[in-house]
């Protein structure tokens, strides 16, 4: 009597790990093992969240002159809101939806913003409209006046910055109207990786001829995309809302160049 024994295994595939594209403070957003791929007018894009391994928002700025806890705050709650604040500030600040669209402003990220807003600030942005610049809005307005850029960033389902660097250099905690708040005080370095195409159909919407574009920008014809280098100087308030933060009312002041 022969005996045959077969033994059956079942293999299971191994999970395949998405690489993470790291951008300085800021990493390529993933959910559920998939990247977050924004698709909006001109292509597609990986959105942007904090670096779990940047350091900026790990410790409470040298630059404290302790009102923060007289006004209430505890050194962990100060921790928590300004966690909160690097992560809306790589995600929104920075990776705005409205950052470089030809048809939507300031105001249109309203609607999904609002979230992160108190009541009274909301009606704020309300009011100053497309003026509101809670978030990077505006590189791209071929149509704009001499202060904006002609500018656009590369859709390759990849993050749209090379480069973001975050720096918190300040805290402060005051009251106002019954309400404490806690106040971040600090700047920002991105650098947007450009798409030429864009640049060019900008510059040509401002009069510029091709050879003048050329001139300008040496490389702008070629494989190598030039740059947008936007820099950011700004404070924000904070104050509790419910177990988070909700902000409370801020100044951004921002510079963007092109850079061949």
């Amino acid at each position: 009597m022969t005996s045959t024994a077969t033994t059956s295994a079942t293999a299971k595939a191994a999970e395949t790990k998405i690489p993470t594209i790291t951008v300085g403070d800021a990493i390529g957003k993933v959910e559920n093992g998939k990247p977050v791929i924004i698709t909006d007018e001109w292509g597609s894009y990986q959105k942007m969240t904090l670096n779990p391994d940047a350091k900026f928002y790990t410790t409470i700025p040298a630059d404290n002159d302790g009102s923060a806890k007289s006004n209430g705050f505890t050194d962990e709650e100060t921790l928590s809101a300004e966690k909160w604040l690097a992560t809306f500030i790589t995600e929104e600040t920075l990776d705005s939806s409205v950052l470089d669209s030809k048809d939507k402003k300031n105001l249109d990220w309203l609607p999904e913003g609002r979230k992160y807003l108190t009541e009274d600030m909301q009606a704020i942005a309300e009011e100053q409209g497309n003026e509101a610049n809670i978030v990077v809005a505006g590189l791209w307005n071929g149509e704009g006046g001499p202060d904006k850029i002609p500018g656009r960033t590369v859709r390759d389902s990849r993050p749209r910055a090379s480069n973001v660097t975050v720096s918190f250099t300040k805290v402060r905690g005051v009251e106002d109207g019954g309400t404490s708040y806690v106040l971040f005080d600090g700047t920002t370095s991105t650098r947007y990786i450009a798409d030429n195409k864009g640049i060019i159909e900008g510059y040509s919407m401002r009069g510029y001829t091709i050879d003048q574009v050329k001139t300008r920008f040496p490389n702008i014809d070629t494989a190598k995309p030039v740059a947008i280098q936007s820099d950011l100087t700004f404070q924000y308030a904070l104050t509790r809302n419910g177990n988070g933060w909700a902000l409370g009312g801020y100044t951004v002041k921002a510079d963007h160049n092109i850079t061949d």
